[in-house]
């Protein structure tokens, strides 16, 4: 009887320390309030980095290029030149643009007009385009004294793209040194060279 009943204690002992060791583990398992602690949440994902555009800029048309695109403005000519060296004969006043045809010096180009610094030439093969001023021998000299018929601006250049370097008024004399295209050399008496239109002496 006494051994049952020491039996029956121990039994009760060990339960009770197993319900109480249970217990414990619950409450350090789970967060104040008796819930289950929540999982912590995923990161997110760290984008990729995307490269910063570059902004495309529209090429600019260089003034050479503009050259070669835009008409050319052509002053009315008619003359015969001599050539001082061989050239090419270019399609537009421009050495940027397509050569036509290749003159040889000393030969004669007949000369249609003129711009700034090149002169539209017609070759015999009936092909027009253009050559330098430069290659050609320009003036022909001569040594006249005439009377201005109307004023007239005197250019650094024998077209009206020149500089203008001096003013000459109608009932002057002017001495003439050269003849070029429309245009005659003058030559004043502070010595200031320059040209003037041929419609300035009619």
């Amino acid at each position: 009887m006494l051994r049952s009943m020491r039996l029956s204690v121990v039994a009760a002992a060990a339960a009770f320390f197993f319900f109480a060791a249970m217990s414990f583990a619950e409450i350090i398992e789970s967060p104040a309030g008796g819930e289950p602690a929540a999982a912590p949440p995923e990161a997110a994902p760290i984008p990729a980095p995307v490269a910063p555009s570059t902004p495309k800029h529209k090429k600019k048309t260089t003034h050479a290029e503009k050259a070669v695109e835009a008409p050319a403005e052509v002053e009315a000519a008619n003359a015969r030149l001599q050539l001082k060296e061989d050239s090419f004969v270019y399609s537009k006043p421009t050495k940027l643009s397509k050569a036509v045809e290749r003159v040889h010096a000393p030969k004669f180009v007949h000369v249609t007009g003129s711009t700034s610094d090149f002169l539209r030439v017609e070759l015999k093969s009936g092909k027009t385009g253009f050559i330098s001023a430069s290659v050609v021998q320009l003036v022909s000299p001569t040594d006249k004294i005439l009377q201005l018929t109307a004023d007239s601006a005197v250019y650094s250049k024998p077209n009206r793209w020149g500089a203008i370097v001096a003013q000459v008024h109608r009932g002057h004399d002017v001495q003439i040194v050269g003849v070029s295209l429309e245009y005659v050399k003058i030559r004043m008496k502070s010595g200031v060279e320059g040209f003037i239109p041929l419609t300035a002496l009619e």
